[in-house]
């Protein structure tokens, strides 16, 4: 199991009763298939970790899945090109905007049973003490993939999202100008800030230079509010939080990582990723939500 590197949460609307073995069987009625010649991309369910082979682990009261994709990624420069090589030696009027969508259409349909498709996969679990459904997804574009996939093969997905409901600029402005959170996480030294008071408003980043520095505290004063700040959570892991409540660019640190076992048996490393991964989230949403409600 890869690393988590953003936390996107959906809190469930409604107590949830599935099982590992249910789920499994839900899953299995959509796999991974090979993507056709004449299709874009397709969807569906892998071995939830890369070592094993089935769709469902559970672990620490968390069910494990892998959302696979294959997706042929067009050349948009080389479609461009075509269509106006075709159309001078045909002699089509390309500047004609209905003309030009037709060609490049039929063009783009050549290229997909040309171009052959690159894997990738999303990882999820469905955390069953919290209720809720975690993505390694660092936006809900992204996330809707396994959420739309999920559905389909649950029958329903009753999820929300899962965000305090404050003003986070305003949450985060207050950690800034106090240059202090509680005693669970940490300040670092990478800011965002915006002039979100006026209609162009400009935009700092400051990387290496403290909170407490005098250029950020003129910000500060002249209204300009913390949009993106970098946290550290009781020396296990630092994340990079916005106004959107999606923990991102995850790195896990030393004390994270002593704890993981030890073995040559890479679905048992897999296996301590993912029950210490588990850990890791229930006690740092929860801790970040309350921080951040509380404020």
């Amino acid at each position: 199991m890869r690393p988590f590197k953003s936390l996107l949460i959906y809190k469930f609307d409604e107590p949830v009763t599935l099982t590992a073995e249910q789920l499994q069987e839900a899953l299995a009625q959509f796999p991974l298939r090979d993507c056709g010649q004449d299709e874009l991309e397709t969807y569906g369910w892998l071995p939830a970790f890369s070592q094993g082979e089935n769709l469902v682990e559970e672990m620490n009261q968390s069910l494990f899945i892998r959302l696979g994709m294959e997706i042929k990624k067009l050349p948009r420069k080389a479609i461009q090109t075509a269509v106006e090589k075709r159309a001078r030696e045909h002699n089509i009027d390309i500047l004609n905007r209905a003309r030009y969508k037709e060609l490049e259409e039929i063009i783009t349909n050549e290229f997909i049973s040309k171009v052959a498709p690159e894997q990738d996969s999303i990882c999820a679990y469905i955390d069953l003490e919290k209720g809720w459904l975690v993505v390694d997804a660092a936006s809900e574009k992204k996330a809707s993939l396994v959420t739309a996939v999920l559905r389909k093969s649950l029958g329903s997905l009753p999820v929300v999202g899962y965000a305090p409901q404050v003003e986070l600029p305003i949450v985060m402005t207050d950690w800034v100008r106090s240059d202090s959170i509680n005693e669970k996480f940490g300040l670092l030294d990478e800011i965002e800030m915006k002039e979100l008071n006026k209609d162009e408003g400009g935009t700092a980043r400051y990387k290496g230079i403290p909170s407490d520095s005098k250029e950020i505290e003129t910000n500060l004063n002249e209204g300009w509010s913390v949009t993106k700040v970098r946290l550290s959570y009781e020396d296990i892991i630092t994340f990079t939080l916005g106004d959107d409540f999606i923990p991102k660019r995850i790195r896990y640190l030393d004390q994270f990582q002593e704890k993981l076992e030890s073995s040559e048996d890479q679905n048992a490393v897999a296996q301590s990723n993912a029950y210490l991964l588990a850990d890791t989230v229930r006690t740092l949403m929860v801790d970040l939500f309350n921080e951040c409600h509380g404020r």
